[in-house]
């Protein structure tokens, strides 16, 4: 009897040694992925331009592929293919992430050659994974959908307006500023800066 306590006693202390040797490869993965995330931002253009041009690395977090794509969308001549394997490889990664599925609703917009039914599916699950960003997501999101709001059906139009209306209450300022700057202003966004309705 005391022999198979020890024994299971031995494997629970095993598993646990495992799981936290797994937790421990994790964390100092993910603490290098912010490190080569932080060291390309603060890389010059040059610096910059030439880790664009060794290509995709064949392993990486979903954060240095998200920053590789954020680069090459910044550059003079934007080469589509790289921004849209890059953002897939993040995604690859990172499914979960509504900033990733927008940036792949942009590169599909974005692109002459994008595919406007991704992009269209991309941008929806960004709002199916959450309805609300950070302010600087939040406003970007709505901005963009203002741009593709021909293309957005009846329930992707109503979480817009949703985060939207949330948006002006949440961060007013921010809001009024945002639909000053936009320079396509769909109908029903437009009514939001009535100072009378919510």
């Amino acid at each position: 009897m005391s022999a198979s306590r020890t024994l299971i006693g031995h494997g629970q202390r095993l598993t646990m040694a495992v799981l936290m040797l797994a937790a421990a490869v994790m964390a100092v993965g993910m603490g290098l992925g912010r490190l080569e995330v932080t060291t390309l931002d603060r890389a010059d253009e040059t610096a910059q331009q030439a880790r664009l041009a060794r290509g995709l690395p064949a392993r990486a977090s979903a954060a240095y592929y998200d920053k590789l794509a954020d680069i090459a969308v910044k550059q003079a001549e934007v080469d589509w293919a790289f921004v849209r394997d890059a953002t897939w490889a993040a995604l690859q990664r990172e499914d979960r992430d509504t900033q990733i599925w927008g940036q792949l609703a942009f590169v599909e917009f974005s692109d002459p050659e994008g595919d406007v039914e991704l992009g269209v599916e991309a941008f929806a699950r960004s709002y199916a994974l959450a309805g609300y960003g950070d302010v600087e997501f939040m406003m970007w999101r709505i901005s963009f959908a203002a741009y593709i709001w021909d293309e957005l059906d009846l329930d992707i139009r109503a979480a817009v307006l949703r985060e939207a209306r949330y948006a002006k209450r949440t961060n007013r300022a921010a809001f009024f500023r945002m639909m000053e700057e936009m320079r396509i202003q769909p109908a029903e966004l437009l009514a939001l800066t009535n100072p009378n309705k919510s």
